[in-house]
């Protein structure tokens, strides 16, 4: 679920505008005068107690705040950052706030600090510059997917996973560009750790090429004693580069 739209913003938690995200907030060839504040209220699924928040880009040092209460905070911010969310206790409604450090107040060591030598060219101020993306889930979730062909031309997905669970399992579906499934896998795993699955019949599968760029969508679903607990998609192609 995106999040992207009008936010409530201030500086210092002081909330006196209305800014849309992803956007500009402050004079980009400045550092902001203090930390920037964005609030918003998001309804909650009613069975779901937990989600992660993903800022693809939002500088600098972001920190997440939900009904008041500070639950995650992650350096850098030029690169995507994901915020676990324990929302036990919110209603159907529920505050975020995302808080962003000042340029100046960075730690000097956080790789996203911008060096003194290109603050010419770059934005200075503090602000999402990217999608901010909400994602709903159980108490186990998957923190990453992705695919890649093997040598021998399989498809391999590469999968973690996180929070709590037993009796996990993991199941595969693929479809081709008109939705039809072209497979499917099922397969257990173990909470909180990364596993490399090969997904069986893919080798014979057709490959992506310039002149027929054919691509497949992976959908991973993670269930937890028995309930689907978390989802994920991403897109295939099946082909391999290497020097």
């Amino acid at each position: 679920m995106k999040l992207n739209g009008q936010w409530q913003c201030g500086h210092e938690r002081n909330y006196d505008r209305m800014v849309e995200v992803p956007g500009l907030v402050d004079d980009p060839k400045n550092s902001s005068p203090g930390t920037v504040w964005l609030k918003r209220k998001v309804q909650r699924p009613a069975e779901m107690q937990e989600a992660t928040l993903v800022l693809k880009g939002a500088r600098f040092a972001p920190a997440i705040y939900i009904d008041g209460r500070r639950q995650s905070v992650k350096g850098g911010g030029m690169a995507p950052t994901r915020h676990h969310l324990d929302l036990k206790g919110t209603g159907k409604e529920f505050i975020i706030e995302i808080a962003l450090q000042s340029l100046e107040a960075m730690n000097q060591t956080d790789a996203s600090r911008i060096p003194d030598a290109d603050s010419w060219r770059s934005n200075l101020s503090s602000c999402c510059w990217d999608d901010v993306e909400i994602f709903f889930h159980g108490p186990c979730r998957i923190e990453r997917l992705y695919t890649y062909t093997a040598t021998d031309g399989a498809i391999l997905a590469r999968i973690a996973t996180g929070g709590s669970g037993s009796g996990a399992a993991l199941h595969f579906i693929l479809h081709d560009s008109q939705g039809s499934e072209v497979l499917r896998h099922e397969v257990p795993c173990n909470i909180g750790e990364q596993a490399e699955i090969e997904l069986p019949g893919s080798k014979g599968l057709q490959e992506w090429s310039p002149e027929n760029p054919v691509c497949f969508e992976l959908t991973a679903k993670l269930h937890s004693s028995g309930r689907c607990s978390d989802t994920d998609q991403v897109t295939v192609a099946r082909r391999r580069f290497e020097v």
